[in-house]
């Protein structure tokens, strides 16, 4: 099976199916998902996405390092609710109503991650592989359940996807087809998050690297400039794209103001002072770029099997990969890797695999497998290939462990449904609980109200509330009863035991276990580690005892 031999054009049977599993998916995930609480993410999406529509500008978004695409579409239904003159919203009445409609909008991103998946993956392997891939992805509980919430990751990976699928049907036509084309998908990936502006190169030079290695590694000096002029004019009209896409305010930048006006006395200040003052390009994409290039630059708290550390670690996607792959992707993806001949029947894909694995070793923001979803859905694609190997296979033993996986792939799925935010496959899950294992958007994204509301039902006075999040319920007088950090009672852990002694309160895993969240919360950590924690969703119901325990009782000094 040759990557360039297979074509990647479907019949009408292959788009009719596609559609009908991408409806049917679609429909599931967002009927599951009221279920999930508001993460920390979208009231501020939602909140930005209405000003944009309702001001025509994308400045809020931008001084995030947040790209657009995601929240321009979830929101505009809620624009054209309001253009109509049918409803006019108010988000912190009509929050839910407004997250439940912006969620449904952003499926489209859902039923175009279906459809690029199966075009890549019939592109370089053939139909089989693609129906086998379309098949994990349709159960992998992971995607699926960041599919129904109105955040940026799932937009990212779909449209990463399409850039490459782009660039990979475009191979041997004209320039239009071979990097105009693919050049607007990558602008449009841009257009959709930042980090886009590295998974989409590393994909098209993963396929290079092969095409490199099988033309017996002769490097010609004029092809080569050929391919280098090629490959920056592609990524010079995605970057132009993006510029026209997001569009500007056409004002100065107060920022860009105040240095200029902060220089020396002198030519360059007079003049730096008349450009910043003239200049009237902002906001623009490239200020969105900018702050998210700055982000990862900084890096993140990162927490994995009870590691706390106020920096990124070397181990940590690729502990977290084998952590949120199910137990059937897992042993595919080693069927994969152990058998040569599955190896060359897509050496592209098996190079995209392993430059992105190398890639996620320098990502510096571990806060969620999401930020590598293209690594991610890569393993899957080579799942895919050991599957259609064992179907492909005359011997029928071998097509009944193909049933097999399959079918435990997709159990594993519906078990975790809709909370699939949480999932960890099973051997791990044996060696500890997922909240020890992982935190942040990999378990804890804020998303827990509605199911602590559920388990515990309203009490007679409002549960005390510790939460890194956002859901406005959280700030419920009846429900809870938020509690924030704050000195002098959150001083010491000795404190915070006189502070609760006698109650129960209702604590975020994040805030229990994560990556570093500031020194009040670092002292709250340290109070409730020795006590009892009851698991509800993704959080933790704390007793803390009548007679406060002080660190002297516990040994701790």
């Amino acid at each position: 099976m040759n990557d360039n031999e297979v074509s990647s054009r479907n019949n009408w049977p292959d788009w009719i199916c596609l559609w009908g599993v991408a409806a049917i998916t679609g429909f599931v995930i967002i009927w599951g998902s009221p279920s999930v609480g508001p993460t920390f993410d979208e009231p501020t999406y939602l909140e930005c996405g209405l000003k944009g529509w309702r001001e025509g500008t994308h400045k809020p978004l931008m001084r995030l390092g947040t790209m657009p695409l995601s929240v321009d579409l979830s929101t505009l239904p809620l624009a054209i609710i309001e253009w109509s003159g049918i409803h006019s919203w108010n988000l912190k009445q009509d929050f839910d109503q407004a997250l439940r409609i912006a969620r449904a909008a952003s499926i489209v991103f859902w039923w175009l991650l279906l459809i690029v998946v199966f075009g890549v993956a019939r592109n370089l392997c053939g139909r089989t592989v693609a129906w086998m891939a379309t098949g994990l992805i349709c159960l992998e509980p992971t995607l699926a359940s960041h599919a129904a919430l109105a955040t940026t990751d799932i937009a990212c990976l779909s449209t990463v996807l399409l850039a490459w699928w782009a660039h990979l049907a475009g191979q041997g036509h004209k320039r239009f087809r071979r990097w105009v084309l693919p050049g607007l998908a990558y602008g449009l990936a841009l257009f959709a998050k930042a980090s886009a502006m590295a998974f989409v190169p590393l994909l098209i030079f993963s396929g290079d690297l092969v095409n490199w290695f099988k033309a017996g590694r002769q490097v010609d000096s004029l092809k080569f400039r050929a391919w280098l002029h090629e490959r920056m004019t592609m990524f010079g009209v995605g970057l132009l794209a993006v510029f026209v896409l997001v569009g500007s305010d056409w004002g100065t930048e107060p920022t860009f103001v105040k240095w200029a006006q902060s220089l020396p006395d002198g030519w360059l200040s007079k003049w730096m002072v008349w450009v910043s003052e003239n200049i009237r390009i902002f906001t623009n994409a490239g200020e969105g770029l900018a702050q998210q290039i700055k982000h990862n630059m900084r890096g993140h708290g990162a927490y994995l099997l009870g590691y706390e550390a106020p920096r990124a670690f070397l181990w940590y996607f690729p502990v977290l990969l084998s952590i949120k792959l199910t137990v059937s992707g897992l042993i595919l993806l080693g069927v994969f890797f152990s058998s040569r001949t599955f190896r060359l029947a897509c050496p592209s894909l098996a190079a995209v695999f392993c430059i992105l694995f190398l890639f996620s070793l320098n990502c510096r923001v571990q806060i969620g497998i999401r930020l590598v979803f293209p690594l991610f859905i890569s393993a899957y694609l080579l799942a895919a290939i050991a599957l259609a190997g064992l179907w492909n296979a005359k011997n029928r033993w071998n097509r009944a462990v193909a049933i097999f996986l399959l079918v435990s792939h997709g159990m594993e799925g519906l078990a975790s449904f809709p909370q699939g935010l949480m999932f960890a496959n099973a051997p791990w899950s044996r060696i500890g609980s997922p909240d020890w294992l992982m935190s942040d958007s990999n378990f804890d994204w804020g998303q827990g109200i509605p199911t602590a509301k559920k388990l515990i039902g309203q009490q007679a006075e409002p549960m005390g509330l510790v939460y890194y999040g956002a859901d406005p319920t959280a700030n419920n007088s009846i429900w809870f009863r938020r509690l924030v950090p704050k000195k002098p009672d959150w001083d010491s852990p000795d404190g915070i035991r006189k502070l609760f002694a006698g109650k129960t309160i209702l604590v975020g895993a994040s805030v229990s276990r994560g990556g570093p969240l500031g020194k009040d919360y670092a002292q709250f950590r340290q109070a409730i580690q020795n006590l009892n924690w009851q698991a509800v969703g993704c959080m933790h119901l704390i007793a803390f005892p009548q007679a406060p325990v002080i660190e002297a009782d516990l040994g701790l000094n």
